[in-house]
């Protein structure tokens, strides 16, 4: 008796009591047939299947909101002084005329030792405006100058392959705008000269070469694809996609920036893009994802390999930058190659097919 009066009491404080185990359909009733079941189970599927785009269009909604919080935030963070404006221009001229890209903050930051010079930081702080030299510490100059950087070669790298990369390498435009075309395509690796047995790239591959007879020195970074490429990035894409003439307006960053020669640094960050844009690398960084291009160490390479080459008046380099001012610069290039002193550069122009250049001494391979 007393185990009965425990177990009626127990049911009812059950919050369960009473309640039917039956499954029951959407209007209450039980289900007390096949039909029925099937009924309740569609109506089921059907409510998840509601739940779930509503949570789809709840994430899409949320992330649109987040872009749009986001592109405020960087619209309104660049530029809002002349100070500032002017550590923009700097950090895109640097890029493309000077180092395409920068080790780290630190190295921004760094100070300058005179006892121990460093060319590449003393090139650096000679780019930015002499009201802000002394400020590369502060995190908004240097925010502000690796910002405009990263914008200015994905500028660049967007223009190259997406705008006018057809044109450039005489292409179809799916064949680079498409990444899984691009890293099939037996062309390309050809250019790039890839080496199937070890998986590397030749530092200086034919991509970068001009046709023709002489070494591979006296041949490089003469391709008109190379040239092609300075052009759009300083000029812009109607260099290659119209009449080839340079439109006299304030947006053109050769303009901007007030550049009258051709550097170094210009000629390494066009071959550089000229290689990435038909690599199976989806983007432009220091070190290709899938390529393994060491990019950076590659335009130190080149930059360092044509500064010296111009220390030594190398015939080969010398006639590089004379053809690359003569076609990008005119103007500057009749006054500037009108000297009798200039004479010998002339001479070694038209002499380059004669002359066996020395190798160059680092690695040719990635």
């Amino acid at each position: 008796m007393p185990r009965a009066s425990r177990s009626r009491s127990a049911s009812r404080s059950s919050p369960i009591a009473g309640r039917s185990s039956a499954p029951s359909n959407r209007r209450g009733g039980p289900l007390n047939s096949v039909a029925d079941m099937q009924i309740a189970l569609t109506e089921a599927q059907l409510e998840a299947s509601t739940r779930a785009e509503e949570i789809k269009e709840l994430k899409r909604e949320l992330a649109t909101m987040m872009n749009q919080q986001n592109r405020r935030r960087r619209r309104a963070f660049p530029a809002t002084t002349p100070e500032d404006r002017a550590v923009v221009l700097a950090g895109k001229k640097f890029t493309v005329t000077c180092q395409m890209w920068i080790p780290d903050h630190a190295f921004f930051a760094k100070e300058y030792d005179e006892d121990n010079p460093d060319e590449r930081l003393e090139e650096l702080i000679a780019s930015l405006p002499l009201s802000v030299q002394d400020m590369r510490d502060s995190y908004h100059v240097t925010r502000l100058f690796f910002t405009a950087m990263s914008n200015q070669r994905s500028a660049a790298a967007h223009r190259v392959q997406m705008v006018c990369g057809s044109t450039i390498f005489g292409c179809q435009a799916t064949e680079l705008t498409d990444i899984t075309r691009r890293a099939k395509s037996e062309i390309f690796g050809e250019l790039l000269e890839f080496d199937e047995e070890k998986g590397t790239y030749a530092r200086l591959p034919q991509l970068l070469c001009i046709d023709g007879p002489g070494s591979k020195p006296n041949r490089v970074f003469r391709n008109p694809i190379v040239l092609a490429i300075a052009k759009v990035t300083l000029f812009g894409p109607s260099m290659v996609l119209k009449d080839g003439k340079k439109l006299n307006t304030p947006i053109l960053c050769a303009n901007l920036w007030s550049l009258t020669e051709v550097t170094a640094g210009l000629i390494a960050f066009s071959a550089v893009l000229a290689r990435w844009a038909i690599s199976p690398d989806d983007s432009l960084e220091t070190e290709g994802a899938t390529s393994r291009i060491k990019y950076f160490e590659d335009f130190l390479f080149y930059r360092e390999y044509i500064n010296r080459g111009l220390a030594q008046r190398k015939k080969a380099i010398t006639g590089l930058f004379y053809e690359w001012n003569q076609v990008l610069f005119p103007e500057m290039f009749e006054r500037r190659y009108e000297d009798a002193s200039d004479e010998e550069v002339l001479e070694a122009f038209h002499e380059l097919e004669d002359e066996e250049a020395e190798e160059p001494e680092a690695g040719d391979e990635d």
